[in-house]
């Protein structure tokens, strides 16, 4: 199972007026020190955030993307930790996402990064860092209830979208270029076996 880390490291905190906590599928403070599966949805479409490596979807171990995965494979959870004084993550706040469990013989740090490539798909990849612009993201409240991860800080955001990969059910987390559609993002608590 995989599992997601949402490290917080930011210098400003949080956006005036923008001190909203985030909260998981049960209605409780998303916190920086725990486990979560992440689920997409989009208006095409509901299905879990994965990597795109893993024996289910693809025969090469190591292809680093962050992808949508067909909704009957089970995912790595992602996690939060929190370099600010608080363990609750809160909307506006400057993070970096860690998919956690990564394969031992891949050369991934499992942080979420933007590609900086010159091709059309900017996708999302494990190769980041905790200290990279390239590896900043923001949780924004949706008005569906549901909330955005876009790239990079609050001020000027990017938001992402889904682009297909194959014909499997399979869909690369890339930025969006205006005709994906809008995704919302909700949190689901690992609890622990």
């Amino acid at each position: 199972m995989i599992s997601f880390l949402l490290v917080v490291t930011t210098s400003f905190g949080v956006v005036a007026g923008e001190k909203e906590v985030d909260l998981d599928s049960n209605g409780n403070p998303v916190k920086s020190t725990a486990l979560y599966f992440l689920k997409v949805q989009s208006p095409e479409r509901t299905s879990w955030i994965s990597r795109y490596g893993s024996s289910i979807l693809s025969f090469d171990p190591c292809l680093k993307r962050v992808v949508s995965a067909p909704a009957g494979i089970m995912n790595p959870p992602e996690a939060f930790a929190s370099d600010l004084s608080s363990d609750v993550v809160r909307v506006s706040t400057e993070l970096n996402i860690r998919l956690v469990l990564m394969p031992r013989i891949c050369r991934e740090t499992g942080y979420w990064r933007v590609e900086d490539r010159s091709s059309s798909t900017k996708a999302v990849v494990l190769t980041g860092s905790k200290s990279s612009n390239d590896s900043t993201f923001t949780i924004m409240k949706s008005s569906d209830g549901l909330y955005k991860i876009s790239f990079g800080g609050a001020d000027k955001p990017k938001e992402l979208g889904l682009e297909k990969l194959d014909d499997r059910g399979t869909w690369v987390l890339a930025l969006s270029n205006g005709n994906h559609s809008r995704l919302g993002f909700s949190f689901h608590l690992v609890v622990p076996s």
